[in-house]
């Protein structure tokens, strides 16, 4: 178990991805996406996003926020006790961009991490039996308090209607999130197979694991051991790098389907 470091954190902060930073949803463009700040128990910042109208026409937005992820430590703390929205709604005319900002106060006894969503949703017109609503996603690491503990969990090959597929599972012991880079090198023998990037920017949280999966392009033997070699990167740093060699018989190996 690790506290986190700054220089951890700030890996974490340039994981995201690119896309990540603002997208366009019909004629409505949000950004950034995703945000994540280090404030420290009963401190207070005010974050910031873009909204733009990129349509023809005026458009009304009405502005909620809900929780999108509670640590067990966080339970008694509601998304009301540490984010102020403000204005729940805004007018944009016809290519108007506005910058909003939102109050956030950490609650003294908020440990780990607190995470929002915050919903964007246009007001439908007397013709429009759809309504949408549009997300980005708010993560406040509580400073001081953050421990980041990541692992490889398991690996495996699964088989199904004979196809072979790697199964990485990458497990969040700490109390903040992050988005592993995890890659995989196949063997069997001394013989190389394979490499697998898998893709990256699944958010594992605190607490929870999750399972990435690949197909298996190369041709494996029936029998035989295999031995996979992953590495899995969780803040984009040389001393963020976790490393796992398993060996698998490959005659243990049944198809699934």
């Amino acid at each position: 178990m690790k506290l986190i470091r700054s220089a951890i954190f700030f890996s974490l902060l340039i994981m995201l991805p690119i896309a990540v930073c603002s997208q366009v949803f019909a004629e409505i463009a949000i950004g950034p996406l995703t945000k994540t700040v280090q404030i420290a128990p009963g401190d207070s910042k005010t974050v910031a996003y873009k909204v733009a109208n990129r349509g023809d026409e005026q458009v009304a937005l009405n502005i909620t926020a809900k929780t999108w992820f509670t640590l067990p430590g966080n339970a008694d703390i509601g998304i009301d006790d540490w984010l102020d929205i403000g204005k729940a709604k805004i007018n944009l005319a016809p290519g108007a961009e506005r910058d909003l900002e939102f109050k956030v106060n950490v609650p003294k006894q908020a440990t780990g991490e607190l995470a929002a969503m915050i919903y964007f949703t246009p007001e439908r017109k007397e013709e429009q039996n759809i309504g949408t609503s549009y997300g980005v996603s708010l993560y406040i690491f509580i400073k001081g308090t953050e421990v980041i503990d990541p692992a490889i969990d398991a690996v495996s090959i699964d088989k199904n209607n004979d196809k072979a597929y790697l199964a990485v599972t990458i497990k969040n012991n700490g109390n903040v999130h992050f988005r592993p880079k995890i890659s995989a090198v196949i063997k069997v023998g001394k013989d190389f197979k394979e490499k697998i990037d898998f893709p990256f920017g699944k958010p594992i949280y605190g607490g929870t694991k999750y399972t990435f999966t690949r197909e298996i392009l190369a041709e494996l033997s029936k029998t035989g051991m295999c031995t996979i070699e992953v590495s899995c990167n969780y803040a984009d740093s040389k001393d963020t790098v976790l490393n796992k060699v398993v060996d698998i018989d490959l005659s243990e190996v049944k198809d699934q389907e």
